[in-house]
């Protein structure tokens, strides 16, 4: 081998920067590769490695700790006594003098390769070496902690000697990471120690000590102050130390309570910074996640109940006073809601059925520390958690909770008007920026996603507490459609309020199912809030009318609360015919929605979704309500008139739901309508009027065609309207004549096996 001299040195640190070069050709790189390889077969790699550390390059730290690793890990072996001695002696001393300086991607390069020497020397010429690592701990903490992560990470996949090692010396290193935790809690002013070396100005190699490791580094400690260097740094690589431990250490050989004690008290935020709570709990979480408790100490569930209520008063404390924010302390917050989300899932369910604890505190804070999130991402998990206590209750089929179900009542039902309230956009930021479009249709935007979570938790709360529940989400959504309502006949709405709108109709719609379950022991009040809904569409089609701008947003949130109201519709039939008020509310409702379906399909530059999505809500609409109201007091007929003057232009999707709905007024039989009243003659030469514009009119859609005759195979024949099939067949027959040659066998298809299924 050439002896490695400073020439040799420049040279490489030469081919390394052209190496870097990011607009390299191919051929010159493997010109300098190829080189770069020629040079390290010159020269013992070991001494080049020494000698390049005497530079002040991080890119030659890292080549060199890129050589110590190789030989470390390949040729280890080989190498004398000496020379084993004087590689780990000479790196030991330059991390010691040098770490805080050195570049990161450099320094923990330089560990991996110090920590692969150490493991294999345990049985050679450093036999202490963690108990070694361990006093670096002590004496320089940052070095210390961070060599005992790579230690820890390595240990994982070394052999098993290596790993026997490690856990003969596990009591010392977790009663040196506790001890290092409590001295940390009880230094709440620490600041992070900044140096005033510049980066990369490393100190001159120290000549080759000639005593072994073992003495190298603990002469060197003893030097150093017995009192811990601490910054946070230091603890921060100290907790993902222990983390690394909870990777493959078996849980009860590692967690104590003392540990646990100082972990609880490290996770509060007001301790240090969101960095170390947010590692802390990091660390409690993966604890949390195993859904067996290990056999630890005490009763540690309890030990895990008071913690969270402790964490909530605390991080509620610290929002409110605005020591943490969601939104700047994102990753603390995220951590906090995962630290719940683990609580709620595998430990609060074995406490619910017992009477001595406050479960009705706990969900106190819960609920304020959801209202409290600004962040609408931090409020939908939160909002996730909660969900999932809630249906802890809703799963109890054995009635196990029901202490806890009773203690939890008051501040359920409250939470309802809390969440209503958060979730207004003229009385919250939390969600008025979200974007109500998705990427993909298949996939809910972010705000309904959000609407979705808390619509969720909404109606499992009526679902467990019907009575209480009901009276406060009644109350909750008249008093909010009043205010939409009375804001909606000013001259100039504002947008928010079309945004309140929008979520009281979502929010309704997903409880619309406990409202129709319980519409009979709630008559009056639904009733009424029924009345609200019906003021507050018309003040919607007033302002779409005066703000066309402003005009989509409401009507597709009515359109949502019309599809919600559906099932409402055959309970309100059936009360109609004995309450005439109730009546009259039929008779409302269908003119809503004709009037929808008449401005919605009205408005130009229409997307087709939003037709399709009308065309269906209609059809639905009047084959649940089988009533004579469409007919004679909604302007439904004129709209059908309209609807096949426009089918030339239409999708199929459009135009079948169209021409379904057609089916449905003019051939369903009327409930309760005696049959000289029922017009079935009337109607029925009415319907067949309209299939024959549409057969024989200048409509020359395919899609509308095939659309057409899905409509009159299937739908002729359920209505049980005797007489019709003649005309109806006929009218088939035309209109498969008229679809072009590269559709008809689609369209025979399509008609022969809706006929089929239909008889």
């Amino acid at each position: 081998k050439w002896p490695t001299t400073m020439a040799a040195v420049e040279h490489l640190s030469q081919l390394l920067l052209e190496l870097d070069n990011p607009q390299l050709g191919n051929d010159h790189r493997h010109a300098l590769e190829h080189e770069i390889a020629q040079l390290e077969q010159q020269h013992d790699p070991g001494a080049l490695a020494l000698q390049l550390l005497t530079t002040d390059q991080a890119r030659l730290h890292w080549y060199a700790a890129t050589l110590l690793e190789a030989l470390a890990k390949h040729r280890w072996a080989h190498l004398s006594e000496e020379e084993r001695t004087t590689l780990l002696n000479t790196l030991a001393a330059f991390l010691e003098q040098n770490f805080e300086t050195l570049a990161p991607f450099a320094r923990s390069k330089l560990l991996v390769s110090f920590v692969t020497m150490g493991l294999q020397e345990q049985d050679g010429v450093m036999p202490g070496f963690i108990g070694n690592v361990l006093q670096w701990c002590r004496s320089s903490s940052l070095l210390g902690f961070t060599c005992l992560k790579i230690l820890t990470e390595e240990s994982m996949t070394a052999p098993e000697n290596y790993q026997l090692h490690y856990m003969q010396e596990l009591p010392a290193i977790l009663e040196l990471l506790t001890s290092y935790f409590w001295l940390c809690h009880g230094n709440p002013e620490l600041q992070q120690r900044h140096t005033s070396r510049a980066l990369g100005h490393s100190k001159p190699l120290p000549s080759t000590p000639r005593a072994s490791p073992s003495d190298k580094m603990l002469t060197a400690t003893q030097a150093v102050t017995e009192e811990p260097v601490f910054n946070l740094d230091a603890v921060g690589v100290a907790l993902e130390a222990l983390a690394a431990m909870f990777a493959w250490i078996p849980f009860d050989q590692l967690l104590t309570e003392m540990l646990f004690q100082v972990l609880c008290q490290l996770g509060l935020p007001r301790v240090m910074d969101t960095i170390t709570s947010t590692l802390a709990l990091r660390t409690l979480n993966e604890i949390h996640q195993q859904v067996r408790i290990p056999p630890l100490f005490g009763n540690y569930t309890l030990e895990v109940y008071r913690y969270t209520l402790q964490l909530l008063h605390a991080v509620n404390e610290a929002l409110s006073s605005k020591v943490i924010e969601s939104t700047q302390d994102y990753e603390y917050i995220d951590t906090v809601i995962e630290f719940l989300r683990l609580f709620l899932t595998n430990y609060v369910k074995r406490t619910l059925s017992s009477n001595d604890l406050p479960h009705s505190e706990l969900l106190a804070l819960l609920s304020a520390f959801v209202l409290a999130l600004d962040d609408p991402d931090l409020f939908g998990h939160t909002t996730s958690a909660l969900l999932d206590f809630v249906t802890l209750f809703i799963e109890d089929e054995l009635n196990q909770f029901d202490i806890g179900r009773q203690q939890c009542q008051e501040q359920l039902v409250q939470l309802i008007d809390k969440l209503f309230f958060k979730l207004q956009a003229s009385s919250s930021s939390t969600i008025i920026h979200l974007v109500d479009v998705s990427s993909n249709e298949n996939v809910l935007s972010d705000f309904e996603q959000h609407i979705q979570g808390v619509g969720n938790v909404i109606a499992s709360v009526t679902g467990l507490y019907p009575e209480s529940a009901m009276n406060m989400l009644l109350r909750r959504m008249q008093a909010g459609l009043q205010l939409v309502s009375a804001q909606l006949t000013q001259e100039s709405p504002s947008t928010v309020i079309f945004r309140d709108f929008d979520v009281t109709c979502r929010l309704f719609a997903i409880a619309s199912d406990a409202l129709v379950q319980h519409f009979h022991s709630f008559f009056h009040e639904t009733h009424s809030l029924l009345k609200a809904l019906l003021n507050c569409f018309s003040a919607t089609a007033a302002a779409g009318t005066s703000h066309p701008e402003s005009a989509t947003s409401p009507w597709m949130s009515t359109m949502v609360v019309l599809e919600a109201l559906l099932p409402w519709c055959q309970v309100l039939t059936q009360l109609g015919r004995e309450d005439p008020e109730v009546a009259g509310d039929v008779i409302s409702l269908c003119q809503i929605y004709a009037d929808v379906v008449q401005q919605v399909l009205g408005a130009p530059g229409l997307p087709v979704e939003q037709r399709r999505a009308t065309c269906a809500l209609i059809s639905s609409a009047t084959f649940y309500i089988k009533s004579p109201a469409w007919y004679h007091h909604t302007s439904f007929p004129t709209v059908m008139g309209e609807m096949a003057a426009q089918w030339s232009t239409w999708d199929q999707a459009s135009a079948y739901h169209a021409m379904t709905a057609s089916v449905h007024v003019l051939l369903t039989r009327w409930d309760d309508v005696d049959e000289g009243t029922q017009l079935l003659d009337h109607r029925q030469s009415q319907y067949i009027a309209l299939c024959q514009h549409v057969a024989e009119g200048e409509c020359q859609n395919p899609a509308v065609k095939l659309a057409a005759i899905a409509a009159l195979a299937n739908q002729s024949v359920h209505s049980g309207a005797k007489g019709l099939n003649d005309a109806l067949e006929d009218i088939i027959k035309q209109l498969v004549q008229t679809v072009p040659e590269p559709t008809i066998h689609e369209c025979v298809r399509v008609a022969i096996s809706s006929y089929l299924d239909a008889e």
